[in-house]
């Protein structure tokens, strides 16, 4: 009989005693001895206030995005979509990595400042001068910190987010398609084609995706009709006046100035840091 899986329902993790019970999920039970201890450091061992793990995450969504970058030219001239499709991927899985490690930082930041105005003594054992960070200071690398719980990353929602991304990659190469068939930007004529394209974008695509988005994320997280109807209620108005002070502007350059085959990269890429903001908007959301 196999071992279950780390994602499988009936995962049941082994962390020694000296590890945080928080941490226990976080280490699959069926990993070499020598993996499970690299994993371990990983969840327990911070830098800048973020476990490591967060840190590796980032480092490699950023590695396969570079590599994504160098090919881009080449690929979306033989198959656009499918360059928009992994690039969205790319963008939302990091947005939610991203969203995740600056929710950590400033928890842990917090709790540092909390614990030091009340005196609690720290076991913070910084990394010792000559190791490949250079000479650190007990809140540059943490070996072990009594303040900053280990990592609580949760895999399934950059999977989630990115999921999301790939699903609507198609849809927005296409509507950013129709935009430039239906309203043409001419040298005779630029403001007016260009504004008419905002608009369209915003009053049109924006909020049947926003809704779309709650609504596919309710869904996966295992919430029902009730739970779509209370993501809308509570976050889609918000949500969409805060997509309304940041994006026309943007989709201004977009549509003005960036080619066809570059403006869905484009909106993506800009998309990063609000996406970010989003996905720390969904999980703050209380679960119903």
């Amino acid at each position: 009989m196999t071992s279950p899986s780390f994602f499988s329902a009936s995962y049941t993790p082994t962390v020694p005693a000296t590890l945080m019970p928080a941490a226990r999920q976080f280490v699959p039970a069926s990993l070499p001895p020598a993996l499970e201890k690299f994993y371990r450091t990983l969840v327990t061992h911070h830098l800048f206030y973020a476990p490591l793990l967060n840190w590796t995450v980032i480092l490699a969504f950023l590695v396969f995005i570079i590599r994504l970058v160098l090919i881009f030219n080449a690929v979306v001239k033989v198959n656009p979509l499918v360059i928009m499709s992994v690039s969205n991927v790319l963008l939302f899985g990091l947005s939610d990595v991203l969203a995740q490690t600056v929710v950590t930082i400033g928890e842990n930041y917090a709790n540092s400042r909390r614990s030091s105005s009340l005196g609690v003594t720290n076991t913070e054992k910084p990394l010792p001068d000559g190791s490949p960070f250079g000479r650190t200071s007990s809140h540059v690398f943490v070996a072990s910190a009594a303040n900053y719980a280990p990592a609580n990353f949760r895999f399934d929602r950059v999977i989630r987010f990115a999921t999301w991304g790939f699903l609507l990659s198609t849809f927005q190469f296409k509507w950013l398609e129709l935009l430039h068939v239906w309203i043409p930007i001419s040298e005779d004529g630029v403001v007016v084609p260009v504004l008419l394209r905002v608009l369209a974008d915003q009053l049109i695509w924006t909020p049947i995706t926003l809704a779309g988005f709650f609504a596919f994320i309710s869904f996966v997280e295992g919430g029902g009709i009730k739970a779509v109807e209370h993501k809308l209620s509570t976050l889609f108005i918000p949500t969409l006046k805060s997509n309304y002070m940041v994006w026309p502007a943007a989709m201004i350059i977009n549509f003005r100035l960036i080619p066809l085959h570059f403006q869905l990269p484009f909106v993506s890429t800009i998309g990063l840091l609000w996406n970010i903001w989003l996905s720390i908007a969904n999980s703050s959301s209380p679960d119903i």
